[in-house]
């Protein structure tokens, strides 16, 4: 027994390493103290000879506000923390990720440190992107004829109708409960 608890810490890093997100630890005050060797697929990373370490430069410049500000409410509340934003990866791009992070607490409920992750979320984003641009296109093109085109889903119930349907009942697509 206390041999594998000996053995533990070195088990939770090459667990860390195995993962497919970043995954870092901050102390109670917020400062970054641990990353997994994910670390080096992101540029902006940068350790200090204390060991601690610096990451906003890795952030989007754009998002760097938000998620500031959000990582600074978790850690004035000892709330869960949890943001999208753009990080920058080691070849200069940036992607997007989910980043949270849990507070590990003692048996007072005070933060002790904060456990954290970054999920690589580029490409359901992008997916996302294109399905809302294919969504307006569709709207574009079904409002720019003459003709009344709905779509129902499997229980018959109306999903879409496009601005014609106003224009020939008076009637707007919210008061046909879902049926046309």
């Amino acid at each position: 027994m206390r041999q594998q608890l000996a053995a533990a810490p070195a088990l939770a890093l090459l667990l860390a390493d195995a993962m497919p997100q970043l995954v870092w630890i901050a102390d109670l005050t917020g400062t970054v103290t641990y990353f997994n060797s994910r670390v080096h697929e992101f540029d902006g990373a940068r350790r200090h000879a204390d060991g601690y370490w610096e990451w906003q430069e890795m952030v989007h410049p754009d998002d760097l506000a938000a998620t500031a500000d959000a990582w600074t409410l978790a850690r004035g509340t000892g709330a869960r923390f949890e943001v999208e934003h753009r990080m920058r990866l080691a070849n200069g791009r940036y992607e997007w990720h989910l980043t949270r992070a849990l507070p590990q607490t003692d048996d007072l409920g005070l933060v002790q440190q904060w456990f954290g992750t970054a999920t690589n979320i580029h490409q359901q984003k992008e997916t996302e992107r294109v399905l809302r641009e294919s969504e307006e296109r569709f709207r574009l093109l079904t409002n720019s004829i003459p003709q009344i085109v709905w779509t129902t889903g499997p229980d018959g119930k109306t999903e879409y109708i496009n601005d014609r349907w106003l224009n020939y009942t008076g009637q707007a697509a919210t008061d046909t409960a879902g049926r046309v």
